[in-house]
């Protein structure tokens, strides 16, 4: 048969075993014990919150958690998130990020206790402060500043300026051991001292102040071309002695003997007074339209 249309435990609570228990309206069950079977479409804590246990939990749409939530009860439980997580407070402790897949994240304060290893880094602003770039991997870089307080070492090739007009200014003591120097000048601003194996000049060379060619006497210097001595002295030095050279001055003086060979003119007008002290002697030639003796007599033997 059936009870139909009629209120089981109206007045005093009923107990009963059913076999199938279905309600048109609301039914309200202080305790309940479901052993199986399914909960579909309902929620659960709707209007007070509830604790549960599960082997699975899922949701087709979002989850929101509200207070502690703990995921997991030992170190070794793996949490799997499918889908994106917004976690807006608290901290997330002890935790690889990324650690089977590489994630992305925005930062406000990004702090490493051991070795943080980024593959690419994009920095805009800040500072890099005592950390060696390059330590061991060379690195580029472009910089409009590049200062060091200790000794800078530069491997490779290296390009300083992008243009001729850029001006590189090196303080303090710069050592090149190799290389070339091109179309640069050497002491422009501030004259510079140098030693070299080889010196040579395309143009003209202008050396001031105090210079030493050689630093021996048995030391050959050759110089091609034309060297214009303009001052000074040139001292315990032979002119001309494997090739005869020419010169002009405003006095001509020997300690020892002087030969000269060739045609050779003394003054260059007949008012000039040529003196020579000593003994001259003339072995060919002619004396014309001179006076011997005219200050002083003179003796002489004649054919």
């Amino acid at each position: 048969g059936a009870i139909d249309n009629t209120t089981i435990g109206a007045t005093t609570a009923s107990t009963g075993a059913f076999t199938t228990l279905l309600a048109s309206g609301t039914a309200t069950l202080t305790t309940v014990d479901i052993n199986g079977g399914a909960i579909d479409s309902t929620t659960i804590g709707a209007n007070t919150a509830s604790i549960g246990a599960f082997t699975t939990l899922s949701a087709s749409g979002a989850a929101t958690f509200t207070g502690d939530v703990t995921l997991g009860d030992a170190a070794t439980d793996a949490i799997t998130i499918s889908g994106t997580v917004g976690i807006n407070a608290g901290a997330i402790d002890n935790t690889t990020i990324g650690a089977t897949t590489a994630s992305t994240g925005s930062f406000t304060t990004l702090l490493a206790s051991g070795t943080a290893t980024l593959s690419t880094v994009d920095i805009n602003g800040g500072t890099i402060d005592s950390t060696t770039i390059g330590a061991n991997t060379a690195s580029t870089g472009a910089f409009t500043t590049l200062s060091a307080s200790g000794a800078a070492t530069f491997n490779g090739v290296w390009t300083l300026g992008d243009a001729f007009s850029d001006t590189i200014m090196f303080t303090g003591t710069a050592d090149i051991n190799a290389g070339a120097i091109d179309n640069t000048t050497i002491g422009a601003t501030t004259e510079s001292t140098g030693a070299f194996t080889s010196l040579s000049a395309s143009g003209a060379v202008t050396f001031h102040g105090g210079v030493t060619l050689g630093d021996d006497a048995a030391d050959t210097i050759t110089m091609t071309g034309t060297v214009g001595i303009n001052a000074g002295t040139i001292d315990s030095t032979t002119i001309g002695a494997n090739t005869a050279s020419t010169g002009a001055f405003t006095t001509l003086s020997a300690s020892g003997a002087a030969a000269f060979t060739g045609d050779v003119t003394l003054g260059d007008a007949a008012t000039d007074t040529v003196t020579i002290s000593g003994t001259v002697g003339i072995n060919a030639g002619a004396i014309d339209n001179t006076t011997i003796g005219a200050t002083t007599a003179s003796t002489g033997a004649f054919t």
